[in-house]
């Protein structure tokens, strides 16, 4: 992992274990034929991007890891099987997209928007889910945000902080220019001053019958 990250196109959505921290559990990329990004982050934020300057981010495809997944379906050496020996445990692992102000994770937050990758918190067992598709998740509550962190919640834990992999898979993450004020000010104005020349020509023309 290069800062937490590392570019993909394992396309693995079996084999269970660390030897397989590089796939996709959807098996490729949100198009279905190129690359994807694997972030691990066991401690908050560790892993982030930093965004052009005068640009925000608007949403990212997320989903879970293989790795991540089979842990949480058929447990490993250190996590447990999501719901337990009865499927009734209500277990959790959910990641969280953090914006700072400042470049590489620094600065003040600027919103933050989580993603559920896996929920057996719901009464009705059938309902219970670990995400196995691309998702695009909206992040444009982190606002003008020059760098974006993930962190991990769940609720498997012990003495060393989370069980489950910390693994997230993402792509297509979409980003717009943030507005320039000046251009936005510039709009209105010239609106008004063409509302004015018209509001002046019809006044004109107005007068000119009178006259005649």
């Amino acid at each position: 992992f290069l800062g937490g990250w590392s570019y993909s196109n394992v396309s693995n959505t079996t084999t269970a274990g660390f030897t397989n921290q590089w796939a996709s559990f959807p098996g490729s990329d949100v198009g279905g034929d190129g690359n994807y990004v694997i972030g691990n982050s066991f401690d908050a934020n560790s892993a982030f991007f930093n965004l052009p300057e005068n640009y925000r981010v608007d949403s990212v495809g997320v989903s879970n890891t293989t790795f991540t997944a089979i842990s949480m379906l058929d447990s490993d050496s250190f996590a447990k099987p999501f719901g337990g020996a009865t499927g009734n445990d209500p277990d959790f692992l959910t990641v969280v997209f953090t914006g700072f102000s400042d470049l590489d994770a620094s600065g003040a937050e600027t919103g933050s928007q989580s993603f559920m990758l896996a929920d057996y918190r719901f009464a009705d067992n059938s309902l219970d889910f670990i995400v196995d598709d691309w998702e695009q998740l909206d992040l444009s509550s982190l606002g003008n945000a020059r760098s974006i962190g993930i962190s991990f919640h769940g609720s498997d834990t012990g003495p060393f902080g989370l069980n489950t992999p910390a693994y997230v898979a993402i792509d297509h993450l979409v980003i717009a220019p943030v507005p320039d004020p000046a251009v936005a000010v510039l709009v209105p104005s010239a609106l008004v001053a063409f509302c004015l020349l018209r509001r002046w020509q019809r006044q004109e023309a107005a007068d000119a019958a009178r006259a005649s």
